[in-house]
């Protein structure tokens, strides 16, 4: 396979936008946690309290994959995408308002 082969899917306008919101969710995906990481520990400066944080992060996550098996059985498997990755943009991005305000609290 030549290098421009390789580079084919990206000639399709459907494969760039979901390639470039991929890429936006795996990057905010691995930053996230770290951010969230640095955040509690400069508010809070405990380890109990990330442990706390991180804690509640992760249980309901793991909850709500059972009801997101059930969702992306009933409904289009791109509406499904494009909503969770909305919702976790709204949901990071207030997390993230809240912090550079200064307005946030454990």
């Amino acid at each position: 396979m030549t290098l421009k082969e390789s580079f084919a899917p990206m000639r399709t306008a459907a494969f760039r936008w979901f390639f470039a919101g991929r890429a936006a969710s795996l990057l905010g995906n691995a930053m996230a946690p770290i951010a969230l990481a640095f955040a509690v520990l400069d508010l809070t400066g405990k380890a109990s309290d990330l442990g706390l944080v991180l804690a509640a992060r992760s249980i309901p996550m793991a909850g709500l994959m059972v009801l997101g098996g059930v969702v992306a059985d009933r409904f289009s498997r791109s509406q499904v995408l494009v909503l969770s990755h909305v919702g976790a943009a709204i949901t990071q991005g207030a997390v993230a308002v809240l912090l550079i305000s200064g307005g946030a609290q454990l």
